[in-house]
């Protein structure tokens, strides 16, 4: 990474979910059947629908930034968005075609419309608007919302890996649907643990403490 800009890491960030969901489609749910699969302990949920959900969200956000590139060039200008102008029952989520053109393209977009996350100050402001259901608009930041569609994401995956594993015997990998935070805990724990058991100089690990 290049820059001070936070949007450059995050960036990175979302590019990692995207890839994870990428290489599940390929790799692990390849048919349409294990897509559209109605799971029992998540009722009303799919892999499908809670991919299409996840790409909705982050969809959204780049289509914020391109009105807005489209409409008005000032990068004072708030971008306008909302979540809740979702689509719902499209092919995405029942063809694993679909499903994963839809998420090449969109990490294409990610690329190309933030180049990489140098092109969107971390600072720009965004109008969100949220039905509550009484419709509401709040203020937010790029960077702020970039972060909130990877922990969102993050969260359906978490809960798709549930139906993959759980119900559908699929193997996942370890980190999948794992948060930011938690990943670093894990590492910072397997190395704290690894330190602990090492051998000291002289061959032999440190006694174990006297308990009173």
């Amino acid at each position: 990474m290049s820059s001070n800009n936070p949007s450059e890491p995050l960036y990175y960030i979302a590019d990692a979910l995207l890839s994870q969901i990428i290489h599940l489609l390929q790799e692990t749910v390849t048919t349409d059947e294990q897509l559209s699969f109605a799971s029992k302990l998540i009722p009303g949920s799919t892999i499908g629908k809670h991919l299409r959900h996840t790409h909705d969200h982050l969809r959204l956000l780049l289509d914020s930034l391109a009105a807005s590139s489209s409409s008005s060039p000032s990068p004072n200008t708030p971008l306008e968005l909302s979540y809740d102008t979702r689509s719902r029952n499209v092919s995405s989520e029942s063809s694993q075609a679909a499903a994963l053109a839809s998420f090449q393209g969109l990490r294409r977009r990610l690329e190309v419309e933030t180049e990489k996350g140098l092109r969107v100050p971390s600072d720009r402001k965004i109008r969100l608007e949220a039905v509550t259901p009484v419709v509401v608009e709040v203020e937010s930041t790029w960077a702020r919302e970039l972060w909130f569609t990877v922990l969102h994401g993050t969260h359906h995956l978490a809960l798709l890996r549930v139906i993959a594993v759980g119900e559908l015997n699929l193997t996942v990998p370890s980190d999948f649907g794992v948060a930011p935070s938690t990943a670093t805990f894990r590492k910072w724990e397997q190395e704290t643990q690894a330190a602990a058991s090492a051998p000291t100089m002289g061959g032999q690990p440190d006694p174990a403490p006297v308990k009173l």
